[in-house]
């Protein structure tokens, strides 16, 4: 009866530190978790804005490309090849020094 008691004695610390090294355990897991997926929401928030908002410059961009189009045809009574030739090539300079920011992200 004694050996139980004693046994019991040990038996009892050693449970309690097991129980509570493995609630720490999942304690420390849980809030990790809840850390690391933060940190993944708030990067793909970000992520996703700045790819919204390069993409309205580049709509904003090719707005202005059409309607000065729209505005070199209303200032002549008639387009020639040449001069639409000369106008475009102009406008796609233009469009290629305003879109030097605009970058395609991971695939």
């Amino acid at each position: 009866m004694r050996q139980a008691g004693k046994l019991n004695q040990l038996f009892i610390p050693i449970f309690i530190v097991i129980t509570l090294g493995l609630v720490l355990a999942v304690s420390a897991f849980y809030i990790v978790r809840h850390i690391e997926y933060q940190d993944i929401k708030t990067k793909f928030a970000l992520d996703a804005q700045n790819q919204f908002n390069a993409i309205k410059r580049e709509i904003a961009v090719n707005i202005k490309v059409i309607q000065s189009l729209r505005s070199f045809y209303l200032s002549s009574e008639e387009v020639t090849r040449e001069e639409f030739s000369k106008f475009t090539k102009s406008q796609i300079y233009l469009t290629m020094q305003l879109n030097t920011q605009i970058q395609s992200g991971p695939v």
